[in-house]
């Protein structure tokens, strides 16, 4: 199964409307755990996540210490990183205890991502016990109308593989009703753009900086990233480009305590770094209905590659300003009257 997943993202690719990235313990499974476990999670791909149109990347199919065991730690963290960006949601496999896969897990959260988190109840007649640090985090998803709002009691604990294909399917079908594909819109210019602009004008080195702020030299080197860099990652360790939409600020992603840190060592406020600006209350109010309309036309199933042809419609920004009821029932008939021809584009020009 492991060569059919591999290549069938060459043909699929452009038919996912979601992309999710599994995390989980690879390093130090034993013998007998890893094909198991590497077995469970392609199931999950097949029968969970491709029917709900989501786009699971498995890290084990492309940079785990069996498949690819002579890349070096920093592309590694570099790749998974980059996939967790490109990512909608993550989705964590807690059967056992991984430094990587908590790694992964805050750099979602942090990233603004959910997590769905799952594992065994038993395991070699012994009881899974998940780490209270994990299953605390504020980034795990609670479904809409749980009897809980707490995210430890919203880990899905299983019996069996059935059981958890049953449960996985249902929680991810409810978090991709209920999410918006659409990031929070940001400047034209990257942070790592605008922090190597600062920097030319300073006439100061990344090691200059790393001084003056009391920082690695590596992780300025990493706040600076380009995309030719990470390009070149995957360049150099023959992996495939999914052409998703990557936002540099999400990759970096510093934080407001390393943004102040670093505008006070190049005497420049934080607006400069991050080229914040002051936006109209009528581009609010523009920005609040594609919101609205985001989260319509994904649960009424509207194709993605047409939401901005969707949305240029005049009916259609009538109907987000009047709530989403009305604008659902206009999308839904428009999702109706999608024309039968192959290409199956919807009678947007009508």
């Amino acid at each position: 199964m492991k060569t059919d997943i591999r290549n069938r993202w060459k043909t699929h690719i452009h038919l996912y409307t979601w992309r999710a990235y599994m995390s989980s313990g690879l390093t130090n499974l034993k013998d007998d755990q890893a094909p198991l476990m590497k077995a469970t999670l392609e199931k999950l791909y097949m029968e969970v996540f491709e029917p709900l149109n989501v786009f699971l990347y498995l890290p084990h199919l492309w940079s785990d210490p069996g498949h690819n065991h002579t890349m070096d730690a920093e592309s590694v963290h570099a790749l998974d990183r980059l996939r967790i960006a490109e990512s909608d949601f993550l989705v964590l496999c807690a059967d056992y205890p991984s430094f990587g896969a908590g790694q992964e897990f805050e750099i979602a959260q942090a990233m603004g991502l959910q997590t769905i988190v799952f594992h065994r109840r038993m395991i070699d007649n012994q009881k899974v016990i998940v780490s209270r640090m994990l299953r605390g985090g504020p980034g795990i998803r609670v479904p809409v109308g749980s009897a809980s709002e707490s995210p430890s009691e919203s880990v899905i604990v299983y019996n069996d593989e059935e059981e958890l294909c049953s449960r996985l399917r249902d929680r991810v079908n409810e978090l991709i009703n209920n999410i918006s594909h659409e990031p929070r819109a940001t400047s034209d210019v990257a942070f790592p753009d605008r922090l190597r602009s600062l920097l030319k004008k300073r006439h100061l080195s990344v090691e200059e900086l790393a001084t003056r702020a009391h920082l690695s030299v590596a992780f300025v080197e990493f706040l600076v990233s380009s995309d030719e860099h990470l390009k070149s990652i995957l360049k150099r360790w023959r992996l495939p480009d999914f052409e998703a939409p990557l936002s540099l600020d999400k990759y970096v992603n510093p934080g407001f305590w390393i943004v102040h840190r670093i505008s006070d060592a190049l005497n420049c406020t934080a607006d400069e770094l991050i080229g914040e600006k002051t936006i109209s209350m009528q581009e609010a109010q523009e920005r609040a209905m594609w919101r609205r309309f985001n989260i319509a036309a994904t649960k009424e199933g509207l194709p993605r590659d047409s939401y901005e042809q969707i949305w240029s419609r005049e009916d259609v920004r009538i109907a987000a300003r009047s709530g989403e009821s009305e604008l659902r029932k206009l999308l839904k008939r428009l999702n109706e009257g999608r024309s039968k021809d192959k290409q199956d584009r919807l009678p947007f020009d009508e």
